[in-house]
């Protein structure tokens, strides 16, 4: 069942700046499962939505609210920044999936684990995967053929939310990928949007409003 949840009032930030935050109840408190940030940016005013995933991760003020901040570090691929989208998450550490398009035709995501051994993350291969309706088979992890090119995949959401696959220009060789840890980094006239998608133990999903995210 999805909820949108709307974002009751701000909070100060600076003397001049406010951030967008996400009260929450002990009630609902108790039955939340896990809670996600959403990220995308957009260079008209919300108006079209180039979208860089969601992790798994939150943060929260002195008051126990949910702020809807900047991340400070997103998974990257040979130094861009990837769509990741990560899809559980433990004590022993997460996995998700970065979508890509394979020799500039076939869909599909990289197959991406963090764990103890690996804190870091690997590469452990690739899955297929439609990017528009997210649906993925983890039951099939592939490797890549020596000659393999790949193209990172974005999503561009326009005023109608009706969705684009866009790539990143530059071409990489499937097994020369390597993945790091890295920021945001855009000019002044990007903005950066986020909402929280929260996950309740029945099943449910409420999603926040799309706010402006700040540095926290």
């Amino acid at each position: 069942k999805r909820i949108t949840i709307y974002l009751k009032g701000a909070a100060l930030l600076t003397p001049t700046s406010y951030y967008a935050t996400v009260p929450l109840t002990d009630n609902y408190r108790d039955i939340i499962k896990y809670i996600e940030l959403e990220v995308a940016w957009s260079y008209d005013n919300g108006k079209t939505r180039h979208h860089y995933g969601s992790d798994i991760q939150f943060k929260e003020d002195d008051d126990g609210r949910l702020v809807l901040y900047k991340p400070t570090e997103w998974p990257m691929i040979n130094g861009h920044c990837s769509m990741w989208r990560c899809y559980s998450a433990d004590e022993d550490g997460r996995s998700g999936f970065i979508p890509i398009i394979i020799n500039n035709e076939i869909e599909a995501a990289l197959y991406i684990v963090y764990d103890n051994e690996h804190p870091k993350g690997y590469i452990k291969g690739y899955v297929d995967y439609d990017i528009k309706k997210d649906k993925y088979s983890p039951s099939d992890v592939y490797s890549f053929k020596t000659d393999d090119v790949i193209n990172l995949a974005y999503l561009v959401e326009d005023e109608k939310n009706e969705y684009t696959v866009e790539t990143e220009q530059e071409q990489a060789k499937a097994l020369e990928l390597v993945l790091t840890q890295g920021s945001f980094r855009f000019t002044d006239y990007v903005t950066v949007y986020g909402r929280y998608i929260i996950h309740d133990t029945y099943g449910n999903k409420k999603y926040t409003e799309y706010r402006e995210l700040v540095d926290y």
